[in-house]
């Protein structure tokens, strides 16, 4: 056991997909600093690629120095690491210096606008479905002599001007414009609603000649640009004279709706929808969720084919809203894909919803390790959850005149528990046994029945290192990367902790059992 712990640190460098310490975290001194890499893989159904290490050690100030290799997703492209998440915040180079511990944050999108200068890539911009336009335009460039004209999708100032509300469906190359002559911009402000930006009127032309695309505005109806805010001033259009630079303000008018939100009950994500009057329907359902190991059948009103079937002509109204919001529900049904002929680390286990996470070479034969997926834990019973439900490590009877429900179990040495691989199970059968238990992490993981199995269980410290290691491997594996993402252990540290795991940095701690924490069921099979 003491060569697995020695080779799961090492395999925490190479090839898992954490985070570094929490940005929330409190840290005292002057380092050296942990920098982590979050993948932000979308979902556990399309191939992924982890980065070559997801965690490194800096000197205070020191420059971050290489960077791990490009993680990879089918269906996006990576577009770099950033400080906050979707490309928000400073772009993080070989070049950003390190001051405390830090979170960086992979951005992937689905297509690209190169804003070209001269010949010279200027600055990109990465569109991230179901967005269609870029967020903004970089900063206009400077030329000596000349005035910048804006962006256009030919060179030389032909095509159409590009702006921060054109559509873009496909990698785009714009061109920046160069006129000798003065140059007016009209700067539209949508007050609230989607990005404009801005457009160039080049003497002798005295107005935009064309306006460009309305922007939206959720629940808002746009009625026009005018020279003053909230529809004051006079009204701007193509034909208004532009002989300076000036600014227009979007006038709205609002049409409250209502909002369609689909819960896929651990599927693909869907986008909500929205019903402004006087349409009563969506018009159109969304494309339908994914689900491993299971065939979508519809949405419906209630969860599990509950309440009435939801389709593009049910209605949406105050009838059947609740403070404007219909929530609906998907339903599906068991439909397991084949088993494999041979498993590998990050193949389908004999669950199907499962994802084996380690092959163990034992004396009687080869066993596989699978753990449960992350939606694991939604049943009828619990038909409004919607995230990686938290549970203490175990709760107990209370004591008289106690307000704690988990005293006087919390502080009671169980004893019966080990870290070492391959004695989860026991330890769960021993968390559940202890007397004056009444429920347990542990027990959520033995009555989980994924696949039509009944054998799975809360795994051990070294096991739940294990499933750390090898978390991102071909896939996904759907485990929280942000914020205080502790995963239980099956492993009791003392009478007043349980050990856990962060699944951001890796780091193994005694948390308090009657703290929430995240929980992943696994279970053990021979393949021969």
């Amino acid at each position: 056991m003491a060569a697995i712990a020695i080779l799961l640190i090492a395999v925490f460098m190479i090839s898992s997909c954490g985070q570094g310490l929490l940005e929330s975290e409190e840290v005292k001194g002057d380092g050296p600093w942990t920098v982590g890499f979050s993948c932000q893989f979308k979902d556990t159904i399309r191939n992924v690629t982890p980065p070559s290490f997801t965690s490194k050690i800096v000197n205070n100030g020191e420059a971050l120095g290489a960077l791990p290799t490009d993680p990879a997703m089918v269906g996006y492209k990576f577009g770099g690491w950033y400080t906050y998440q979707n490309g928000y915040g400073s772009r993080v180079t070989e070049n950003t210096k390190i001051y405390r511990n830090t979170i960086v944050y992979a951005y992937w999108y689905n297509y690209k606008v190169s804003f070209m200068n001269d010949g010279v890539l200027y600055a990109s911009r990465g569109i991230t479905s179901p967005d269609q336009t870029v967020r903004s335009l970089p900063a206009s460039p400077t030329k000596s002599g000349y005035n910048f004209a804006g962006w256009w999708d030919a060179e030389n100032c032909g095509g159409n001007e590009f702006l921060a509300g054109t559509a873009v469906a496909a990698d785009k190359t714009v061109y920046a414009c160069w006129k000798s002559e003065n140059v007016y911009w009209v700067t539209y402000d949508s007050e609230g609603g989607s990005s404009v930006g801005v457009q160039y009127v080049v003497p002798p032309a005295t107005t935009v000649g064309s306006l460009p695309p309305d922007p939206t505005r959720l629940f808002y109806r746009f009625d026009g640009w005018y020279t003053g805010k909230n529809g004051t001033g006079t009204r701007f259009t193509e034909s208004t004279p532009v002989t300076s630079n000036m600014t227009v303000y979007a006038k709205w008018t609002a049409t409250p709706g209502y909002t369609v939100v689909y819960n896929s009950y651990g599927g693909t994500q869907v986008d909500p929808q929205y019903v402004i009057p006087p349409a009563t329907t969506v018009g159109a359902l969304p494309d339908p969720p994914q689900k491993s190991c299971y065939t979508f059948d519809g949405w419906y009103t209630q969860p599990n084919g509950g309440g009435v079937p939801f389709t593009e002509t049910s209605t949406v109204d105050d009838t059947t809203t609740v403070e404007g919001v219909l929530t609906v529900y998907a339903k599906w049904t068991w439909d397991p894909l084949p088993a494999p002929a041979t498993y590998e680390i990050g193949d389908r286990g004999p669950s199907c919803v499962g994802k084996i996470f380690y092959i163990e070479q034992a004396a009687d034969g080869t066993y596989g390790w699978e753990m449960a997926p992350p939606d694991w834990y939604l049943a009828p019973e619990r038909p409004d959850q919607s995230a990686d439900p938290s549970f203490v490590w175990i709760k107990g009877t209370p004591e008289p005149g106690s307000e704690n429900e988990v005293d006087p179990t919390q502080k009671t040495l169980n004893g019966q528990t080990s870290t070492a691989f391959g004695t989860g199970m026991q330890n769960s059968e021993a968390i559940i046994s202890q007397e004056g238990h009444t429920d347990s992490a542990a027990k959520m993981c033995r009555d989980y029945r994924g696949g039509g199995f009944d054998d799975w269980f809360l795994p051990s410290q070294e096991e739940l290192a294990l499933m750390f290691a090898n978390k991102d491997v071909k896939r996904s594996g759907g485990f929280y990367d942000e914020g205080d993402a502790g995963y239980w252990s099956s492993s009791e540290y003392d009478a007043w902790d349980g050990w856990s795991q962060y699944f951001i940095t890796g780091r193994k701690t005694g948390s308090n059992k009657a703290q929430g924490r995240f929980v992943r069921p696994v279970r053990r099979f021979k393949i021969s």
